[in-house]
């Protein structure tokens, strides 16, 4: 079934036909307690650019070999500043946190969970760290008041 504006799911059961519907999506805190709904659940967002707040994005990821994922990454723009910080891959490996540190940097802050979701992404892939790291992304929507999609790395 498509996403409409009334979809509410945990963020973990988002998909890639949900971000094609709605390339935004947040956070449904103010219905917390609603029904089975807790923190963890979203709703999407019926806007053309990201507005202020943080925000799921849609993304189009590239791995360093080129393979073509897709999945969200986490856009903040409080304050004026924007930040765009690591969220998930999705579609056929399922729901795969992204690693927000490079490997050794989590190894040097003994982050080990980080680390323990980077292999488990690679394990999933398929792939070894440097076919898949630095992976490249794209978000699906503009900032509110920017013309340029943000791009970026992830190490």
């Amino acid at each position: 079934m498509p996403a409409t504006l009334k979809t509410r799911k945990p963020v973990v059961k988002l998909t890639v036909a949900d971000f094609r519907a709605f390339p935004v999506w947040e956070y449904a805190i103010d219905e917390e307690g609603e029904g089975e709904q807790d923190e963890t659940w979203v709703r999407p967002v019926d806007c053309a650019a990201i507005p202020k707040g943080a925000q799921i994005v849609g993304s189009d990821f590239v791995t360093s070999a080129g393979r073509r994922l897709q999945g969200f990454m986490i856009v903040t723009t409080a304050n004026g500043h924007v930040e765009v910080d690591a969220g998930a891959i999705l579609g056929r490996i399922g729901y795969r946190v992204l690693p927000p540190l490079s490997r050794k940097l989590a190894v040097r802050r003994r982050a080990s969970w980080v680390v323990e979701e980077r292999d488990r992404l690679l394990l999933a892939l398929a792939q070894r760290e440097a076919e898949v790291f630095p992976l490249r992304y794209s978000l699906r929507a503009a900032v509110r008041g920017e013309k340029e999609i943000r791009e970026g790395v992830l190490r």
